[in-house]
């Protein structure tokens, strides 16, 4: 008996000592929290940010402090421009980037642009399931978090209203991106500037509407410079968020895991809170005196008539670099056919 109390210390020493030996690479990994910079060229307020914000917040609650988030948003570490390589080349691990604002570097990724869009801000989360299965293979440098949804821009009109492609003609207009090329193709002119120059042009009748979310009504106050309001406009200026991708690869397990999930809870939560404001942004509207149209799937069948010819230029401009222009194009109708098929022409 008194041999077998021997050897079970003699054991137990020898585990003990193990974990000993062990414990110091385990307490390492949990003393320095890893620290996270996120950097973009968006407003707090914003709902895609707050949404991303609120995501990355749960990750560093649910991490047990193993994470913390560094946030500058607003430009404080990195400009619109800038946001992409930002995240590639370190300067920050995370961001949140405009396709939009780099144009041709993602040329297939344009497509999810073109028109016909979602209208509503959490329908647009459907959008992933065609991002990831097609165009993720542009975003190879970065880890995409997920996409933050949004649905088409309104079009905002100073004087009159807009219920045809007619009523665009010779009308001078605040667009950009492929909504330019639309836009010119209604045989309106695209005008391009920043959106905080809108109120005072539109004030001063330097353009005569804008291609923008209908959010701004409220934003930048252009229910008080705009009488009228077309629902769905042209344009869907979305963006994703994005990681460094050597950041990614060096969390624990676990820790991915947090994050591979962001793609399935971020859209449907960024969706509902811009189709909240949207809402209010609407009321506001109508407040300050304004008209809201609603086209409906007939009258916007209309303008895709005309916006399908652009589409085909933009397909036709790709398979000359290369590009598989034409089969992209014809993958993202067979999408939209699916959730929108009366707005397409006979």
């Amino acid at each position: 008996m008194k041999s077998k109390n021997v050897w079970f210390k003699v054991m137990a020493f020898f585990v003990v000592g193990i974990l000993f030996s062990l414990w110091p690479n385990v307490t390492v990994g949990w003393a320095k929290p890893i620290e996270l910079k996120v950097a973009t060229a968006t407003s707090e307020t914003a709902a895609y940010y707050v949404g991303v914000k609120q995501a990355l917040d749960s990750i560093a609650a649910r991490s047990n402090g193993r994470v913390k988030f560094a946030y500058f948003p607003r430009k404080t570490l990195v400009k619109a421009r800038s946001t992409y390589d930002a995240v590639v080349k370190g300067v920050c691990d995370i961001s949140i980037v405009q396709p939009a604002y780099f144009p041709g570097r993602f040329p297939l990724t344009d497509v999810v642009s073109i028109e016909p869009a979602f209208v509503s801000n959490t329908e647009a989360g459907k959008n992933w399931l065609f991002i990831k299965e097609n165009l993720l293979h542009e975003w190879s440098e970065v880890k995409v978090l997920c996409l933050n949804a949004k649905g088409s821009d309104v079009m905002m009109m100073a004087k009159k209203p807009v219920r045809t492609p007619d009523d665009l003609r010779g009308k001078r207009m605040f667009a950009i991106g492929i909504t330019a090329k639309y836009m010119a193709a209604f045989k309106a002119t695209p005008i391009r500037m920043s959106p905080l120059e809108l109120y005072e042009s539109l004030q001063k009748r330097i353009v005569d509407g804008a291609c923008i979310g209908g959010m701004a009504a409220k934003t930048i106050k252009l229910a008080e410079v705009c009488k009228y309001m077309t629902v769905p406009g042209f344009g869907n200026i979305f963006s994703f968020t994005i990681m460094r991708k050597k950041s990614y690869e060096l969390l624990p397990p676990d820790i991915k895991r947090l994050f591979d999930d962001l793609e399935n809870t971020v859209p449907p939560a960024i969706g509902k809170l811009s189709d909240e404001q949207m809402e209010k942004a609407y009321r506001y509207f109508k407040d300050q005196g304004g008209e809201i149209i609603y086209l409906t799937p007939q009258e916007r069948a209309a303008f895709l008539k005309i916006a399908m010819e652009v589409n085909e230029e933009w397909a036709k401009g790709l398979e000359a670099k290369g590009l598989p222009g034409r089969m992209i194009l014809e993958k993202r109708y067979r999408f939209m056919k699916k959730y929108m098929p009366d707005v397409f022409p006979k």
